[in-house]
C-alpha cells in the first residue's frame, strides 16, 4: 500500500512540475509578443522619421530594435534550456 502511495505522489508531483513549466512558457510567450509589438512600433517610428526628414531617429530606433532582438533570443534560449533540463 505504501508503494502505491509513493507512486501516486510522484505522479502528482510530475503533473505539478508540468503545470509550472507551462506557466513559464506562457509568461515567456507574452513577453515575446510584447517585445515584437515594441519592435514593430519602433520600426514604424523610424520609417516615419526617416521619410519626414528626421534622420536622427534611425540610430536610436536601430539600437532599441537590436535590444529587443537580443531579449527575444535570450528568452527563447532560456525556454529551450529549461525544456532540456526538465527531460
Amino acid at each position: 500500500m505504501d508503494n502505491r502511495h509513493n507512486h501516486l505522489g510522484a505522479s502528482m508531483q510530475e503533473g505539478a512540475d508540468r503545470g509550472q513549466q507551462m506557466s513559464l512558457v506562457h509568461a515567456v510567450m507574452v513577453c515575446l509578443a510584447m517585445l515584437i509589438l515594441l519592435q514593430t512600433l519602433m520600426l514604424n517610428i523610424a520609417v516615419e522619421g526617416y521619410l519626414g526628414g528626421a534622420g536622427k531617429v534611425i540610430v536610436p530606433a536601430t539600437a532599441g530594435s537590436g535590444l529587443c532582438l537580443a531579449a527575444s533570443c535570450w528568452l527563447t534560449a532560456y525556454i529551450h534550456r529549461a525544456g532540456k533540463s526538465a527531460r
